[in-house]
């Protein structure tokens, strides 16, 4: 889930709700993949991209097909 997985802030405090965002993004799963590939993966399975609905971090309440998620980062970090 790419929301529970890296911060890219430098931030490692733990998430203060975890029924709402914790601050994970693409940027920190990018910063991570030597980490992901030094424990033997050799593919990812992100959260869907498309703009959600409130506070569902998880991507599968699709809001906007056509705009990706900004709690993840913005269409230029895709």
């Amino acid at each position: 889930m790419t929301d529970r997985f890296w911060r890219d802030d430098g931030l490692t405090s733990g998430c203060g709700d975890l029924r709402k965002y914790c601050g994970g993004t693409w940027k920190g799963i990018e910063q991570n993949l030597d980490y992901i590939k030094g424990m033997g993966f050799d593919a990812i399975w992100i959260s869907p991209i498309p703009e959600n609905n409130g506070d569902n971090y998880h991507g599968y309440a699709a809001l906007n097909w056509y705009k990706s998620n900004p709690h993840f980062g913005d269409d230029h970090t895709l």
